[in-house]
């Protein structure tokens, strides 16, 4: 069975709003603590999870949950410092791996079957990206091959890699799947309330 590896990007400084979202609670578990309970429920062999804003106080809610962490220093620059580091220390933990598939924190509500589709579209194609699609809308997470790490590690900004999915487009296939989870994150306090209550039933106010 292909080893495919998962970066979780969770540095980032949750500028919208006034303290880190991926913190916050979600009956009973942060935003992050979600998010890794999907993708440890899933196929994915690892999980590398890249810290920057606050590490300290994330660290200390995953002493039970089976994930690497890795700090990033640059976390300021952007989207792709973060991402680099990930590709970075998947390529030294787990050299054998085939595939990232990339996650952002903040998005707790991905199903563990939308991931599971996508490493078996990965396992049966030969395309270097895999990317799922609901209700005409792409999402995360996205698959990289291993052949892409290199183009990965030599992204600047804040654009994550929109870059390299234009440039290999023609390599690209798209999942359809039946989960609006791939494209809703919490990025800003009223995202929060309305998906808690949608999700959980939690009163949004």
């Amino acid at each position: 069975m292909l080893r495919i590896d998962a970066i979780v990007l969770a540095a980032g400084l949750s500028s919208r709003i006034s303290q880190n979202k991926l913190m916050l609670d979600l009956s009973g578990r942060t935003v992050l603590q979600r998010t890794l309970e999907s993708i440890m429920a899933s196929n994915i062999a690892g999980i590398i999870v890249v810290l920057g804003n606050q590490k300290e106080m994330i660290i200390d809610t995953l002493a039970n949950y089976n994930v690497k962490t890795v700090y990033n220093p640059d976390y300021t620059m952007g989207i792709s410092s973060s991402l680099k580091k990930g590709i970075a220390h998947l390529l030294f933990l787990y050299p054998e791996t085939r595939a990232a598939a990339i996650f952002l924190g903040d998005m707790p509500f991905i199903k563990v079957s939308t991931i599971n589709q996508i490493i078996a579209k990965y396992s049966s194609s030969n395309g270097l990206i895999i990317a799922p699609s609901c209700e005409g809308q792409s999402g995360h997470p996205v698959l990289f091959d291993k052949a892409l790490f290199d183009r990965l590690l030599k992204l600047t900004g804040d654009i994550g890699a929109k870059k390299i999915l234009k440039e290999y487009s023609d390599a690209t296939y798209m999942v359809e799947v039946d989960d609006t989870g791939i494209f809703t994150d919490l990025d800003t306090w009223q995202d929060y309330l309305k998906h808690k209550h949608l999700m959980y039933g939690i009163p949004p106010f």
